[in-house]
């Protein structure tokens, strides 16, 4: 059976996110890539903003990149 995309999924892609960057997740979105739901986590962490994609299905941090405010963070 597959799970779904249940508060405590989100809440599991946002402890994951925190645990990879030692930051605080600020904002959640989810995206579909690959025919995968996943969660992007914007992640803050002094003055540096990253952004952390989760899979949906595992709840593993699948990449991690650096927002440098372009608003294109595709990396």
């Amino acid at each position: 059976m597959e799970r779904s995309l249940t508060t405590d999924r989100i809440a599991e892609a946002i402890a994951a996110a925190e645990k990879e960057t030692g930051g605080k997740a600020v904002e959640t979105d989810i995206r579909n890539r690959d025919d995968n739901a996943h969660f992007e986590i914007t992640i803050q962490k002094g003055m540096e903003r990253q952004e952390v994609l989760v899979d949906g299905q595992t709840g593993q941090v699948v990449k991690t990149v650096a927002n440098d405010g372009d608003g294109n963070d595709e990396g």
